[in-house]
């Protein structure tokens, strides 16, 4: 086995949850997977929030994922 050494600083390591300075590399990959994610899905829900999405009741979602499947469904 290899060891890599990487520099993070304070902010990051707490942004990754680390709580030792010794990691697998697997899951320091999905660590970071998961802060982006987190970062993602913040931002979705912001534009979805500044184009009104937000508002979108539980029979308009569903009206529209049938006609995205009806869609496909016929192409």
């Amino acid at each position: 086995m290899l060891t890599l050494e990487v520099n993070i600083s304070d902010k990051d390591f707490k942004n990754y949850n680390l709580d030792s300075n010794k990691i697998d590399f697997s899951e320091l990959v999905k660590r970071i997977d998961a802060e982006n994610a987190k970062i993602a899905l913040k931002n979705c829900l912001k534009i979805a929030k500044n184009v009104g999405l937000d508002k979108l009741t539980e029979e308009e979602i569903n009206y529209e994922i049938k006609q995205l499947r009806d869609e496909k469904n016929h192409s």
